[in-house]
């Protein structure tokens, strides 16, 4: 046979044969995906922004993933080989948006075929704000009593300022930045503790480690302090402590008579 019959056998009823070649193709892919397993997956969300924006409304931390695919192969995914997000870096404005939740795959979700992957809920609705940095006071929560008859007579927190960063509709309204609760209760010393730095609100971000060293000096109470008894000395003592050595006075010679000598005026 040669080719110009071969060509012409092959073209002979040729719509025929492609749909049979598309009807086995699609017969095979569902049979492929009949076969395939399915795993859930709960990872975290992360909002992507640019510099400029950061979410001031809430949203949804977390997102239920669906992965398909064969059984052995997507069992053997680590969870935190697939990464959600929502990307709005493209956005430069205040404003409402709406985008699609994306995936990345990393380590032992690399490389594996077949894999479908969606999510629940599959977009994301958030409300962007200006970002905007302060730097405010940082206010210590003292509570408790100090031990009986003691005071607390000084105390400092450091840092004495805390920056903070975040949406400017929510830190337009904050002044200050609180620690967690010092518990003075039975103390009756000086003390160094760290503390907590609360954050005021989800959406703001404490620059720095969240922690303050907080230092209290504790005294006794001045009304527990009573001044010790003077001595009382004799009259006699107090006299001879005031005279020089050379000056004191023989108490008994002066109560003897005393003899005149001088020959007496006769005339």
């Amino acid at each position: 046979m040669n080719s110009k019959k071969l060509i012409a056998k092959i073209a002979e009823n040729w719509p025929a044969k492609m749909l049979s070649i598309a009807l086995a193709l699609v017969l095979f892919v569902f049979h492929r995906m009949s076969t395939l397993a399915t795993r859930p997956m709960l990872v975290p969300l992360a909002i992507e922004t640019s510099y400029l924006l950061v979410p001031s409304s809430s949203y949804p931390d977390s997102v239920r993933l669906q992965l398909r695919g064969e059984d052995e192969e997507i069992r053997a995914i680590a969870e935190g080989d697939i990464e959600a997000y929502v990307d709005f870096s493209r956005y430069d404005a205040e404003g409402l948006y709406r985008a699609p939740v994306r995936f990345r795959r990393k380590g032992t979700a690399l490389g594996v075929e077949p894999l479908e992957i969606s999510a629940t809920p599959s977009e994301i609705s958030v409300h962007l704000d200006y970002r905007i940095d302060r730097t405010l006071p940082l206010i210590v929560d003292i509570s408790g009593s100090i031990a009986e008859g003691f005071d607390l007579v000084s105390h400092a927190i450091f840092p004495a300022e805390i920056v903070v960063s975040g949406p400017l509709s929510i830190l337009e309204n904050v002044t200050e930045i609180k620690t967690g609760a010092i518990n003075l209760d039975d103390r009756n010393d000086d003390f160094n503790i760290m503390v907590t730095i609360i954050n005021p609100h989800p959406f703001v971000t404490i620059r720095g480690s969240g922690m303050a060293e907080f230092q209290g000096q504790i005294r006794p109470s001045l009304a527990q302090i009573s001044p010790e008894p003077e001595e009382i000395l004799p009259l006699q003592t107090l006299f001879e402590e005031d005279l020089p050595a050379e000056e004191y006075y023989d108490t008994d010679a002066l109560q003897e008579p005393i003899e005149d000598d001088i020959p007496l005026y006769e005339g």
